[in-house]
């Protein structure tokens, strides 16, 4: 099994896509997803299980360790409206809006401190309300998947510029 990473060129990310695509026919799943607060709300959405199953038919190990963390990504990807892939996520938080960062350093310290599954959906979710439902969904969903100090550090390192550390 290969672990499960949405990065250009991977095979996840282009499943990803084309079921996010495919979700923008299905307004009532949309909806659904677009409302859950926690994992097991989008795992009641069938429209989901059809992500798990073309990613495990690719090969990805999705199981119990990171099958929440899936449900999070999706139920965050339904929110979004464009994919903007010009620049990571991360960066896209940090850009200049009326001379402020468009989210804020008091907010990226919320993001970064989420441990839970229902924080991430809601601080990423008022991100995505703030950014215009514009963003690299798939940078966002690998962060969401693969959530860690490791990522939290890329993040904050991405946010104030300082990609090559």
């Amino acid at each position: 099994m290969e672990r499960l990473r949405f990065k250009n060129g991977e095979r996840a990310c282009e499943i990803l896509m084309t079921w996010r695509k495919e979700l923008a026919k299905h307004t009532a799943a949309r909806a659904e997803l677009k409302r859950a607060q926690t994992p097991f709300d989008v795992a009641q959405v069938g429209f989901y299980h059809l992500l798990i199953r073309r990613l495990r038919e690719a090969g990805y190990s999705v199981n119990s360790f990171n099958s929440d963390r899936v449900a999070v990504a999706a139920a965050l990807v339904a929110r979004l409206r464009y994919h903007n892939g010009h620049s990571t996520f991360a960066k896209q938080m940090s850009e200049p809006r009326r001379g402020a960062p468009l989210i804020s350093k008091i907010r990226l310290k919320r993001i970064l401190a989420a441990e839970e599954d229902e924080d991430i959906i809601r601080e990423l979710s008022s991100v995505i309300r703030i950014m215009g439902d514009r963003a690299n969904i798939t940078d966002m969903a690998d962060g969401v998947v693969n959530w860690n100090d490791w990522t939290r550090r890329d993040w904050l390192y991405r946010y104030y510029g300082n990609t090559d550390i």
